[in-house]
């Protein structure tokens, strides 16, 4: 699985863009349905294979379909933070990577996305900027069973490696 933190609403193309095309081909991510109306929006939803799905809503049946698709040796890209940042600076990170990677036995990758806040801000305009995208080292859920609560433990640790990746 993996982990970016969520700066715009192209971090899933952005990061796609990035990848193998034997990865490519796996790939999913699970996305809330309205951001993914009109024209544009529904080419790249379709282009980056989002599952519309709100798991603010739906959180069980969200967890539910990302397991049955790693289950079937899918990647699943998920966003920890759960919604993109209002000001550019991550937010708290959600246990469910974490509480999929240690129930799959599938590796989170942290990943750092730089710059794609400044090129699509929530709320602002689209206008070009120079965007990165850092990918760090597998964190194997074998690391953090024995931590007394292995969700929390591998959810700060793939929080504190993207925060490396992106400052």
């Amino acid at each position: 699985m993996f982990c970016p933190n969520h700066q715009s609403l192209l971090d899933g193309p952005l990061l796609i863009s990035t990848l193998p095309k034997h990865i490519i081909h796996r790939i999913f991510i699970l996305g809330f349905p309205d951001y993914w109306q009109g024209r544009v929006m529904s080419f790249f939803g379709k282009l980056s294979r989002i599952v519309e799905i709100d798991a603010s809503a739906n959180l069980i049946s969200a967890m539910q379909l990302a397991a049955v698709g790693l289950r079937k040796g899918k990647v699943l890209l998920i966003f920890p933070e759960g919604t993109r940042t209002i000001d550019g600076k991550l937010a708290p990170f959600k246990k469910g990577a974490a509480i999929l990677a240690l129930e799959m036995g599938v590796p989170l990758v942290p990943v750092g996305l730089n710059g794609a806040f400044e090129m699509w801000p929530r709320g602002g305009k689209f206008k070009r900027h120079p965007v990165s995208v850092t990918f760090g080292e597998p964190l194997y859920p074998e690391a953090f069973v024995g931590a007394e609560d292995p969700y929390a433990a591998m959810t700060e640790a793939v929080k504190n490696a993207v925060e490396k990746l992106a400052p």
